[in-house]
């Protein structure tokens, strides 16, 4: 008898991921030279293409970027550890555009809280405040950010440990 029959499995809920092109697609409405719209876009593309949990979102510091290398320093809350994860050149030019336009320094929170103008402030908001954000720009949860890209690599043929490293 297998490991596997002994143990009954526990039907899993939650959210689903979505095809990768269709949430680029919601994301890229807000491809536009409106403040607000530029700072949406850019914590969106983050989100979705490192697949960070919510915590680790609003934890990130502007100095975390490194855009030359194309990689992100993420605090791993559940892990307790740093990761290093890789940025796609869409995402960095977004990311640049966002630092510009919002006048960031490495001290402030990435995401950041903002007023309906997009104006920036810096002040770690709470996951809830980025849950609600994620949901009202995209119309989903931060969590299916990550669900959809996981699911990309996989369905992209991915190794185990690549998609390990975005955990």
């Amino acid at each position: 008898m297998s490991v596997t029959a002994s143990i009954p499995l526990k039907p899993m809920r939650g959210v689903r991921a979505e095809k990768q092109e269709e949430v680029l697609s919601i994301i890229n409405k807000y491809d536009t030279n409106k403040k607000a719209d530029i700072r949406k876009r850019a914590i969106c593309l983050v989100n979705l293409i490192t697949a960070n949990r919510p915590s680790e979102m609003v934890r990130l510091k502007v100095s975390d970027l490194d855009l030359e290398s194309r990689t992100i320093l993420v605090m791993l809350k559940k892990q307790g550890e740093m990761k290093e994860k890789r940025l796609t050149l869409e995402c960095v030019k977004s990311v640049q555009k966002y630092i510009q336009s919002s006048g960031l320094s490495g001290d402030d929170y990435f995401v950041g809280a903002a007023d309906r103008w997009g104006n920036y402030k810096n002040r770690m908001i709470t996951e809830r405040s980025y849950n609600r954000l994620i949901h009202e720009w995209l119309g989903f949860a931060p969590y299916t950010l990550r669900k959809t890209q996981i699911t990309h690599m996989h369905r992209k043929k991915a190794d185990l440990a690549t998609i390990a490293k975005q955990q």
